[in-house]
């Protein structure tokens, strides 16, 4: 069983929908800001290596906030990524008014990292005067997990089930008796089953059968440093999934000067990092990319 305690600042941004804040560990000299945004199911402090980055990180002028979308812990399901990047703008703008020249840098986890992506990248998208760079851990294709673990027919069948529901109605929900997810019974919404579970869908940018000029338009169009964290035993990515073959594609669609060297896979690391060595691995690697874009101190 897993303890994490903090002393930190709590901030309530927003009631309806929730956003709140949370100041993991803060450093008053900071000149970055890193800013964790979890997956389905997280909430604070439920990905394991947050807290010790965090530790980590701090003597090196760096604070340490997570978020709270309103899709945090089983909220995922009735919301999606426009959502999502709404409330991570909302965010950027609170820790750019409190302290103007620090620069922000996204860390997202599993699900936390289509959330940036398709923050960076959306129509519309514009660049956030503030923000320095992503980094994008375990980001795993969710279709994939799901046709790994679903019978073809049944997961079709789910699917026109659920186009037929959002044409009545944008807001509908699933049967529970038709969407097991994470070998959960999970009530959610038709229009973020098709997202998840639909080839093409709004979250599907991580899957292995992509095509390049799928990856150009994804990718392709990141125009902020980026830092790629591949957990090498993640088991929600399927066997067949070649990771060093996706990481290669991934970086060879991105400009160059914004993919970093540090990128790499964590062999041995789980989803969320759970082990110790790994954590120490994805610390170095992540304090490395953040002291080469943090602003230098006049």
């Amino acid at each position: 069983q897993m303890t994490a305690r903090v002393e930190g600042e709590f901030i309530l941004l927003s009631k309806k929908p929730s956003l709140t804040l949370l100041n993991i560990k803060n450093n008053p000299d900071d000149t970055i800001c890193l800013l964790f945004v979890g997956g389905l199911y997280d909430g604070f402090l439920t990905v394991p290596y947050v807290l010790p980055l965090a530790e980590a990180i701090q003597p090196q002028n760096i604070s340490t906030y997570q978020v709270n979308l309103s899709s945090a812990y089983s909220g995922w399901a009735v919301s999606n990524l426009d959502l999502d990047a709404q409330q991570i703008e909302q965010c950027l703008d609170f820790l750019t008014n409190e302290k103007p020249d620090r620069g922000i840098v996204l860390m997202g986890h599993s699900t936390g990292s289509q959330d940036l992506i398709h923050f960076v990248v959306r129509p519309g998208a514009k660049k956030h005067p503030n923000l320095k760079a992503i980094i994008l851990q375990a980001p795993v294709s969710d279709r994939e997990f799901i046709e790994s673990t679903s019978e073809p027919e049944q997961l079709e069948r789910t699917l026109r089930l659920a186009k037929e529901l959002r044409a009545k109605d944008e807001r509908a929900m699933m049967p529970v008796s038709e969407t097991q997810f994470f070998g959960e019974e999970t009530h959610i919404s038709a229009e973020r089953w098709i997202d998840l579970a639909a080839k093409g869908g709004k979250d599907d940018y991580f899957s292995s059968d992509l095509s390049g000029e799928t990856l150009n338009h994804t990718f392709g169009r990141v125009d902020v440093p980026t830092l790629l964290l591949l957990s090498g035993e993640d088991e929600y990515v399927p066997s067949y999934v070649d990771k060093a073959r996706l990481l290669k594609e991934w970086m060879g669609a991105m400009k160059a000067e914004m993919r970093s060297s540090e990128s790499g896979i964590l062999g041995g690391a789980n989803h969320n990092v759970k082990e110790r060595e790994c954590q120490e691995e994805l610390q170095h690697r992540v304090l490395s990319f953040l002291k080469e874009v943090q602003p230098r101190q006049q």
